[in-house]
């Protein structure tokens, strides 16, 4: 097995079991109240295996977007922007509300994480501000 398919085999077996374990995302109570976060988990790989052949890859240490949102009628509400993210570069804040992504209605929580995990490296979305309620067409140019 080289480095690269364990990387990718270990992805997929985290991500899994996060789902496995957590079927409607994971809720903190406290402190936050009961809200469901992003159901998507990633690992990061740092170092190589003893005895591997191959370069481990490079390590994106970013978030693919960066935002975690929950449920809202309309959409998905947006509760944190990662510092230095694809999400704060593409501008988005606290409380804005995203309606679409890449052409497809955004629903749920669920609609949101799987729109993210299928979108291409630049993704498009459609997001009302939350200062004066205007629709905006947003690109964003996403990690890993």
């Amino acid at each position: 097995m080289t480095w690269t398919q364990f990387v990718e085999e270990l992805r997929v077996d985290v991500q899994k079991a996060f789902l496995d374990a957590y079927p409607s995302g994971f809720i903190f109570d406290p402190p936050l109240k009961g809200i469901r976060m992003q159901k998507t988990q990633t690992i990061e790989v740092y170092g190589s295996l003893p005895g591997a052949l191959e370069q481990p890859p490079a390590v994106n240490r970013g978030p693919r977007f960066g935002i975690r949102a929950v449920n809202h009628p309309g959409g998905v509400r947006v509760t944190q922007v990662m510092p230095n993210s694809p999400g704060e570069r593409a501008g988005f804040e606290f409380g804005d509300l995203i309606i679409e992504i890449n052409g497809k209605p955004i629903r749920n929580e669920d609609d949101y994480s799987k729109a993210i995990d299928e979108s291409p490296k630049t993704m498009n979305a459609k997001v009302v501000n939350v200062h004066d309620g205007r629709t905006l067409p947003v690109t964003i140019e996403l990690g890993y």
